[in-house]
């Protein structure tokens, strides 16, 4: 068979499994070795916790409080690391929730402009035709919102219009625990602290 022509390499007798009656084989099963480097999600609900500066992973891995600039560069990232009180049962452990957001999404101009489409939209479920921009702000401004009730102060701005997230630091709150499709815990919530969280 010419394989020149096909745009891929020929199999070499080590790749291929059709010479000698060779058999695909299965590796041995790792079932018992898998650990989430979490330790396992918590229940969904509400937990307290405390903004900290930082922390590190088992495996080394450092995730600080801190807003950078997305990949995509086109918009920024506020990441809040937690230490969250599960109670006597769980104990404690860190996380972090993430806020995306574009510093343009603060302007008067915007809030505006996201007030009036949430009037026009009111009682609409899914995409805002035509709007979808605004809607991305508004989603943003929706978690931003949350959080500063939850904090119960106004969250400082740089001059050039992103978040200084340092001054969140030692400040407690509850967040809301949910599970994602691989199983890990994310938070999707905020509240004032011992307002939402089981005494």
């Amino acid at each position: 068979m010419n394989f020149e022509n096909e745009g891929t390499a020929p199999a070499t007798e080590n790749e291929r499994i059709d010479i000698g009656g060779n058999a695909p084989e299965e590796m041995p099963s790792l079932a018992d070795f898998f650990e989430e480097p979490s330790g396992g999600a918590w229940p969904k609900g509400w937990y307290g916790a405390t903004v900290i500066e930082g922390y590190a992973t088992g495996s080394g891995k450092v995730w600080s409080t801190e807003d950078t600039q997305s990949r995509g560069g086109d918009s920024r990232n506020l990441r809040i690391c937690f230490n969250v009180n599960g109670g006597a049962k769980l104990g404690t452990r860190n996380t972090f929730a993430s806020l995306n957001y574009r510093p343009a999404d603060f302007t008067a101009e915007r809030l505006a402009a996201i007030k009036a489409a949430r009037e026009q939209f009111k009682g609409e479920r899914g995409a805002w035709p035509g709007h979808t921009d605004i809607q991305r702000s508004s989603l943003a401004i929706a978690q931003f919102a949350q959080l500063e009730n939850a904090l119960g102060f106004r969250i400082k701005l740089h001059p050039n219009g992103y978040t200084l997230p340092l001054t969140l630091v030692g400040q407690a709150m509850d967040v809301r625990f949910t599970i994602d499709e691989r199983e890990f815990n994310s938070i999707n919530a905020f509240g004032k602290a011992g307002s939402k969280a089981r005494k």
